[in-house]
């Protein structure tokens, strides 16, 4: 009987994952070249509690962004300690981290060529995870970044004013209301 190899099924699961990136010319002055640095911090993808859509897993982290915000007066919106912040955050509201999953911060430079699309597979982190949707905060330059490889996985996800009554109705309408009983302030 032959082996089989071991399928993943993860892959079936809806997941996130957390993705700041900063893109900045540089100016090198031994050499007068100019170059891009490039900041990236990649959290563990996250299986989305059972039955939640992309689409609200999305009003949930712009919520928890919200929140991170408002009870941090000195974070800079959408920031790298931002992301790091909500990343910890989404165990609490059921998201599951998959802890195999490469993640952390890395910054590399390199040459800036114009006209030429600017690489981002220095690192195997940055690779797209298949079954997993990226949701990309960005510091730095926009501009840059457009004419990054990663320019073609962003959309907007970031939904403005969600409200603790949304959060709570998202919830229940997956019948797993009983996993915001301990974020207490939630509804304060």
């Amino acid at each position: 009987m032959p082996l089989l190899a071991r399928a993943d099924f993860t892959v079936r699961l809806p997941k996130i994952r957390l993705y700041y990136v900063a893109f900045n010319k540089i100016n090198d002055l031994k050499t007068l070249d100019t170059k891009i640095g490039k900041t990236f911090g990649v959290s563990m993808p996250f299986v989305l509690p059972n039955g939640m859509s992309i689409k609200d897993a999305c009003r949930v982290v712009s919520f928890l962004f919200d929140k991170v915000e408002r009870e941090n007066i000195n974070i800079v919106p959408g920031s790298e300690s931002c992301v790091c912040m909500v990343n910890k955050l989404l165990s609490k509201y059921g998201f599951s981290a998959m802890e195999s999953a490469e993640r952390g911060h890395f910054y590399t430079e390199s040459n800036y060529k114009p006209g030429k699309k600017i690489q981002t597979d220095v690192f195997p982190v940055c690779n797209k995870i298949e079954g997993t949707v990226d949701l990309f905060t960005i510091g730095g330059s926009v501009r840059i970044f457009k004419k990054t490889d990663l320019a073609k996985r962003y959309f907007n996800w970031y939904i403005k004013g969600v409200t603790a009554k949304d959060i709570k109705s998202i919830y229940e309408s997956i019948g797993q209301q009983y996993i915001l009983q301990e974020q207490t302030k939630l509804y304060k």
